[in-house]
């Protein structure tokens, strides 16, 4: 028995070809959440292989200024359509984005202009760019299916489907036992590689811990630590937030900050009015990304609109928005509402520490109120030490005592931790918060953009006679602008993208939560009106390209039904896939149609070029017998 590819309809032959890449964008849209960017995609694809089959087009040319086109509209397409981060890829998140935009434009025009191999090869570098370390769920089953159909789609053009069935199981079996092996040598590897790390991480005496903020449900110190900021944008907020709170941690044991299940019992309740005599202030919130049931505000918060968070202990708000945005309502001076600590212990220090912090915060607080001993300790951070992504305080002593005692630079976790513990080897109620502190601005739309980097670490001053808490930051801020870059204002193109980039989100959230709404913000948008102008003007100049320049020079005047004649053979001519050059003469388009490989086609024309030159410059004679030709001529070049 044989598998014939002329016994597979049309439409499945071509499915077969684009199966791999179809399953390279479902990957991709799982891997990195980009179904606003996947699924147009797909629809043009499978309408181009229903179009293509039904009408058996020949493969279609094309140049080096139309791949240059796709290239950048790839680009632009990364930069701007939301995805998500990828986790341990090959590139950099912004890479990657922009990346894989490249990756499914050349995809699509590979398929409309059938080249395969063109096509593949972008598949596969969609999944390369798109993969994740751990491969689970979904994103396994695509991974295995897009593989499948590589396999299958190759075995098919290498003509293996045209042997016997026999032959096909066995190459099957094969490929199998291959991958299996393939697959238990990666295992064995990785288990080694487990084995041999772990080893050698017991045999060091400060092995290296990475602390984390921002939205970690713990904090952890080590010797040595190295923070990797990712500028995975988070929030777009229409106004400068401050310090948006997302954790309270008041626990510190073996080195290492947790929330204590008394503060996570206590809740409380938004009851809407700000602080007496204080201003209010609104400021929307833009969701870019999903923020682990969290909604960051600032300190001080009276309502959220558009989201029914519930508030934990420490006035922490957990939550999602009921919508695309939510707006949060605080008093301008941040002040959090008052609060009781009992039963909250908040002095506890390890006993090696208390030792060593003792005497040096008495020094720099003998004799003053709680509120002016945190200034004294948090100026003291801020004048002497310096801001780092990467932190060294290996030694013989405690890292923090390293830290204080040498003066080596850390980061925002180290200096909140040192600077809480001295308070309360002072007997000051203390304790940490996490969450961000943004400082990028759009300078062409005023809005805040919130990004993963921003995450941050600081201090909470319980004042008795406010009965309340107060935030410090002992984080030398000049240091940590410099390195974030927060002093640099972005340029005009960045700018412009990343306020596109938060416009095209809105609207994408919109459809998807709100679609009415959604709709009415569509059909209202610059940049749709923009495209279709766009697209209608590119339209336009193509329907309006001048033939009449293909016309040979001479001084004889054509003849209105040659010239007819004449347009309906380039029209023919586009139909079947070929698109005759302004520039170009016929014995041009000649040699190119013959070079394609396409001999009925080129026939065809050659036959219609001669009997048009003979009736035009010979002296032949226009009759019906020219317009019959040109008929015929016109069905065959359109079967």
């Amino acid at each position: 028995m044989n598998l014939k590819h002329s016994r597979l309809h049309p439409i499945a032959r071509r499915m077969i070809d684009v199966l791999p890449i179809l399953l390279a964008m479902w990957f991709h849209a799982i891997a990195m959440q980009r179904w606003v960017l996947v699924v147009p995609a797909v629809i043009a694809l499978v309408y181009e292989v229903v179009r293509s089959s039904a009408k058996e087009t020949h493969p279609r040319g094309s140049t080096s200024r139309q791949w240059y086109g796709v290239v950048i509209a790839g680009l632009l397409l990364g930069m701007v359509v939301p995805a998500a981060e990828v986790s341990n890829g090959p590139l950099p998140p912004a890479g990657a984005a922009a990346m894989t935009g490249i990756a499914v434009a050349v995809c699509l025009f590979a398929v409309f202009t059938r080249q395969l191999t063109v096509g593949w090869v972008a598949a596969w570098a969609l999944v390369s760019i798109s993969g994740k370390m751990e491969m689970v769920g979904a994103l396994r089953i695509a991974l295995l299916g897009f593989l499948a159909a590589s396999l299958f789609a190759a075995s098919f053009h290498a003509g293996l489907m045209k042997n016997r069935i026999r032959e096909v199981v066995v190459w099957g079996v094969l490929v199998a036992a291959i991958g299996m092996s393939t697959l238990g040598v990666a295992m064995l590897i990785g288990r080694v590689d487990q084995l041999f790390l772990g080893t050698v991480e017991r045999l060091m005496n400060n092995p290296s811990e990475n602390a984390t903020t921002g939205l970690s449900d713990r904090v952890s110190l080590g010797s040595k630590s190295t923070i990797n900021p990712s500028k995975r944008a988070l929030l777009d907020l229409s106004q400068f937030p401050g310090l948006l709170r997302v954790k309270v941690m008041d626990e510190f044991k073996e080195n290492q900050w947790t929330t204590s299940s008394k503060l996570m019992a206590s809740t409380a309740e938004l009851d809407g009015s700000v602080q007496p005599g204080a201003e209010s202030r609104s400021m929307e919130m833009l969701f870019l990304d999903a923020l682990d049931n969290s909604i960051p505000s600032p300190a001080g918060t009276s309502s959220v609109r558009n989201a029914s968070p519930r508030v934990d202990g420490g006035w922490i708000l957990r939550g999602k928005p009921d919508g695309v945005a939510v707006t949060i309502v605080s008093d301008s001076a941040q002040r959090l509402s008052l609060e009781s600590i009992d039963g909250v212990d908040l002095l506890a220090v390890p006993s090696e520490l208390n030792v060593a912090l003792a005497p040096l915060a008495a020094e720099l607080t003998r004799g003053a109120a709680n509120i002016s001993k945190a200034r004294s300790i948090e100026a003291f951070f801020q004048n002497n030490f310096e801001y780092s992504l990467t932190t060294d305080l290996s030694g013989d002593a405690h890292p923090l005592v390293t830290l204080i005692e040498e003066r080596r630079p850390a980061y925002c976790v180290y200096f909140a931790t040192a600077m809480a513990l001295m308070l309360r080897s002072q007997g000051v109620p203390t304790r940490i918060v996490t969450g961000f502190a943004p400082g990028e601005i759009n300078p062409l739309t005023g809005r805040v953009i919130v990004r993963a980097s921003d995450a941050h670490a600081w201090v909470e001053v319980w004042l008795p006679e406010e009965e309340r808490f107060v935030a410090f930051d002992p984080t030398p801020s000049s240091s940590r602008r410099e390195i974030m870059r927060h002093n640099e204002s972005p340029g005009s193109i960045e700018a412009a993208v990343s306020a596109l980039r938060s416009a095209v989100h809105r609207l994408w959230l919109l459809l998807r939560y709100q679609p009415s709404t959604g709709i009415k913000a569509l059909l209202v948008s610059p940049m749709l009106w923009v495209g279709i102008g766009g697209l209608v003007w590119l339209w336009r100049k193509r329907i309006r390209r001048p033939i009449a320049t293909r016309y040979p020079v001479t001084s004889q005047p054509v003849d209105t039904r040659l010239r007819k004649h004449y347009d309906r053979y380039l029209a023919s001519l586009r139909n079947a896939g070929v698109n005759p050059q302004p520039s170009e003469t016929d014995d041009e388009l000649l040699a190119r149609l013959e070079a394609t490989g396409n001999q009925p086609l080129w026939e065809s024309a050659n036959r219609f070029v001669h009997r048009y030159r003979g009736v035009r410059f010979g002296s032949q004679a226009f009759d019906e017998s020219l317009d019959e030709f040109d008929v015929m001529q016109a069905q065959e070049l359109n079967r």
